[in-house]
């Protein structure tokens, strides 16, 4: 159960740093 809210919180991030512009690419790197 937790490993779907995380993956779920991922997801949010994701997409918040996509709209971010920049800042995506280094948080990309970080989650991969």
């Amino acid at each position: 159960m937790r490993a779907s809210i995380a993956l779920s919180v991922q997801a949010s991030y994701r997409i918040m740093r996509m709209e971010a512009g920049s800042a995506s690419h280094r948080d990309q790197d970080s989650w991969h």
